[in-house]
């Protein structure tokens, strides 16, 4: 008998799905001569993000002395070709509609919630206080950003374990919350697997990428 969705079960199958996405992108962008940091967490003080910070997907250093910031975008949404699921979680009915890893809209009823009310939330999945260096190993299990906004949460779960999802769920209900939605921020159209968000940026010849990250925003150490 094949086992009833839940949202663990799929959180689990997104991460992969999203997992081998990435791994694939970062072999098929790291050539030969080009040295490459994964998963680089950096205080950008933006307040449009969790805390200020923000993990760039890769970071690579170019054979000519430049480094460019990388961000990926998922293909394909897992379950985009599932019926809508929905299930309880305690008092709140959650219903998922798209999963994308690196890209999910939590939409509840609570309104506008504080920052401060997924504080820990966020400091435990982005790994905030563990030191960060270059030989981390991939995946390094770490949130790559989150933002808040009236009536939802918008999260990169990166390579994040799926039980962030489950928690964050489960922190919201524990809040009063009666009705949560998941879904993308991005159509389906929008979507190709070689996009990316690149900058470019200068470097001097003796900078390292560490170097290179502490000059865009403080590295996390």
């Amino acid at each position: 008998m094949t086992e009833a969705p839940s949202l663990a079960s799929l959180a689990a199958a997104a991460r992969e799905t999203y997992l081998s996405f990435f791994a694939g992108m970062v072999e098929a962008t790291v050539e030969p001569g080009v040295e490459g940091m994964s998963e680089v967490g950096v205080d950008l003080e933006d307040p449009g993000f969790l805390g200020g910070l923000y993990r760039f997907d890769l970071v690579l250093r170019l054979p000519d002395d430049r480094a460019v910031s990388l961000d990926f975008a998922m293909e394909v949404p897992h379950g985009q070709d599932l019926p809508a699921f929905a299930e309880r979680v305690g008092a709140l009915t959650l219903h998922v509609f798209r999963l994308r890893w690196d890209d999910v809209v939590v939409h509840h009823d609570l309104g506008d919630l504080p920052e401060d009310a997924l504080e820990g939330w966020f400091e435990r999945w982005f790994n905030v206080h563990e030191p960060e260096g270059e030989d981390d190993p991939f995946p390094a299990d770490r949130l790559h950003s989150a933002s808040v906004a009236t009536g939802a949460v918008s999260v990169d779960f990166g390579t994040a374990p799926s039980a962030a999802l489950v928690e964050l769920v489960s922190l919201l209900e524990a809040r009063g919350a009666k009705a949560v939605q998941i879904d993308a921020s991005r159509d389906d159209a929008e979507t190709d697997p070689d996009d990316e968000t690149v900058e470019d940026v200068e470097l001097d010849e003796d900078e390292s990428l560490l170097d290179i990250v502490r000059r865009r925003g403080p590295l996390l150490n």
